[in-house]
């Protein structure tokens, strides 16, 4: 499985390493939309896990975008923001940053 991280706190990208290596997938990690576009135009992705305020712009605008460019790729909020963003710009999931190791070991065991 192949995730693609973006958010601008680098605080999380420790927990998410350590969280990569132990439940077995491969970590991409995006500080920003630009980087974040280039990730999933290079790579086979199978979720990727979108912050919602970036340096340069909302993480809807992510969604949107792999949402009509590659519609396989599943697609989660991560804010405060939760479940209301969810439905209006069409997010499979939601988590919670403090909730980060228990999205990542379900999301993990649904795709063996």
């Amino acid at each position: 499985m192949n995730i693609l991280f973006v958010e601008d706190e680098e605080i999380f990208y420790p927990l998410m390493d350590m969280l990569s290596k132990k439940f077995s997938f491969r970590l991409f990690i995006a500080g920003n939309l630009e980087m974040a576009k280039k990730t999933v135009e290079a790579e086979e992705l199978h979720l990727v896990i979108i912050d919602y305020e970036l340096p340069d712009g909302k993480g809807d605008e992510l969604n949107i975008y792999i949402k009509e460019n590659f519609p396989n790729i599943k697609t989660a909020i991560s804010s405060g923001h939760g479940e209301t963003l969810r439905h209006l710009v069409g997010y499979d999931y939601t988590v919670d940053k403090s909730d980060l190791i228990n999205f990542i070991k379900e999301i993990v065991k649904i795709n063996k």
